[in-house]
């Protein structure tokens, strides 16, 4: 994670799918993802992981990386935190104070800031959102496992899980590309239907909305790649900050 992400809308011709062509892969990315968490100790072959590493850049940290099979336009995770709506007005001003996870994306802006203030308010909503029940199978508890150490104390010491629930909560870990190299994905904004994945499977979307009227949609921002990539070896993810999709050109 490295710098502030103020994506402005992608200027240059990049042809993307139209957004429910991406969205049936998030559905698949969510639903596959969901199964696991159900068979963990199955062994079925995967296109690609996704992991934590320190990054390439120099002085960056943490970065997320790949390897495998990677195809133009995957879904390959989403952009975690809670959504503040520009429309409904949300208290978003405070939360974005020198917060380099403080992602804009238009009609809407994600604080995926794993720590302090940010994520007292996401464990608070993710408390709102959740189900808790006896049965497993039938509880929906939002995931919350890509947050820092729990504490009351807004200034803990950041200190990053080591697990998390699944490898769609991790969208936050994506560098800025450095000069030398190329972007090999973007931020583009998507809208769930929630009719569309059970309320188990949206338990692991990593988002929900400050006011909580979604009518039936969740608004995220996935991390879609640009170019198909096969590699036996661990690379670094690289976006824009300065870019995102702006859906109203994709084709």
């Amino acid at each position: 994670m490295l710098g502030v992400k103020t994506c402005s809308s992608l200027s240059h011709e990049l042809a993307l799918p139209a957004p429910s062509v991406l969205l049936t892969k998030l559905y698949e990315r969510i639903i596959e993802l969901h199964w696991r968490t159900l068979h963990p100790l199955t062994q079925t072959e995967q296109k690609y992981s996704l992991a934590r590493k320190p990054s390439t850049i120099p002085g960056a940290s943490q970065g997320l990386f790949f390897k495998g099979h990677v195809a133009k336009h995957d879904v390959m995770c989403v952009y975690p935190g809670v959504v503040y709506e520009v429309a409904q007005g949300d208290p978003m001003s405070f939360a974005s104070i020198r917060n380099p996870y403080f992602l804009h994306a238009g009609a809407y802006a994600i604080d995926g800031c794993p720590f302090g203030y940010s994520a007292f308010v996401y464990r608070s909503l993710a408390a709102r959102d959740s189900f808790p029940h006896d049965d497993p199978d039938k509880a929906v508890l939002i995931d919350t496992s890509w947050l820092g150490a729990k504490s009351w104390r807004f200034w803990t010491p950041r200190t990053h899980p080591t697990h998390t629930r699944s490898s769609l909560a991790t969208g936050h870990l994506v560098n800025h590309h450095p000069p030398d190299r190329e972007p090999n994905a973007i931020y583009v904004p998507l809208h769930i239907d929630l009719s569309c994945i059970s309320p188990q499977q949206r338990a692991l979307v990593p988002n929900m909305h400050y006011s909580g009227h979604h009518q039936g949609f969740l608004s995220c921002v996935g991390v879609v790649t640009i170019r198909d990539i096969d590699t036996p070896d661990w690379v670094e993810l690289f976006t824009d900050y300065h870019m995102i999709a702006d859906q109203q050109r994709v084709a």
